[in-house]
C-alpha cells in the first residue's frame, strides 16, 4: 500500500538533517513488492524535469524548473520541494522511473525509495490511477550550518488505486493527512532533495 511505502522511504531515509552530508539514514531500505507501492506526490499539472546529456552523463537543467523552485531563496526551496512531489506523482502515475533522481542528493535515501517504487511500477506494468497526494502547503524553516534549508511538507494522501494493464486494481492507499520535514541543499545551481522525515 502507499501508506506501507511511504512509510518504508521515510523511515529508511531519516535523517539527522543537521549533519553535514546525507548518510543514508542507516541501513539499506526494506525490499517491498509493487502492490505496497507508495510515495508522495502532488495533483497539480507539471512538466518532467529536463535532462541534457553530457559525455553519456544525465544532468539537470535547472533552467527547466519552475521559475520560483530556480531561486536560492528558502521561498525557492519550499517552491521546489512542491516541484519534486509533483514529480513523485508524474513518476507513479505514468509510471516513469526518469523523472526523480537529478532531483535529489545521491545519498538520499527516502529519494532512492520513491524512485523504487516507480522502478517496480515500470516493471511489473502498473500504475497509480490519479495523483497519489496533493500538497496543501509548504513552509520553509531554518537552514543549518552545513546549507541544508529545512521545509515543512503538508499533503493530503488521497484514496487511489494502484493498477495493472488490464486496469484490474492491485492495491488501494487509504486517504489520510502527511506532514513530514524536508531538508533540500542547493547543489550547483539548483536545489536538490537532500532527505525527508
Amino acid at each position: 500500500m502507499f501508506a506501507r511505502r511511504w512509510y518504508a522511504a521515510v523511515a529508511a531515509g531519516v535523517l539527522a538533517l543537521g549533519l553535514g552530508a546525507c548518510n543514508g539514514g542507516g541501513d539499506d531500505p526494506p525490499t517491498t513488492s509493487t502492490s505496497s507501492s507508495s510515495s508522495t506526490s502532488t495533483t497539480s499539472t507539471s512538466t518532467p524535469s529536463s535532462t541534457t546529456t553530457t559525455s553519456g552523463t544525465a544532468t539537470l537543467d535547472p533552467a527547466k524548473l519552475p521559475p520560483e523552485a530556480q531561486k536560492h531563496t528558502p521561498e525557492g526551496a519550499a517552491a521546489f520541494v512542491e516541484y519534486y512531489m509533483e514529480q513523485v506523482n508524474e513518476a507513479w502515475t505514468q509510471p516513469n522511473s526518469k523523472l526523480l533522481p537529478l532531483l535529489s542528493d545521491p545519498e538520499c535515501i527516502a529519494c532512492k525509495n520513491f524512485n523504487k517504487t516507480s522502478a517496480e511500477l515500470e516493471r511489473d506494468g502498473q500504475k497509480y490511477d490519479s495523483n497519489p497526494v496533493t500538497v496543501t502547503r509548504v513552509t520553509p524553516l531554518s537552514q543549518n550550518a552545513d546549507g541544508v534549508q529545512l521545509v515543512r511538507l503538508y499533503m493530503d494522501q488521497h484514496k487511489v488505486n494502484v493498477v495493472d494493464k488490464a486496469g484490474k486494481v492491485v492495491l488501494t492507499d487509504p486517504a489520510k493527512k502527511l506532514a513530514r520535514t524536508v531538508g533540500v541543499q542547493w547543489m550547483g545551481a539548483s536545489w536538490r532533495l537532500y532527505g525527508m522525515q
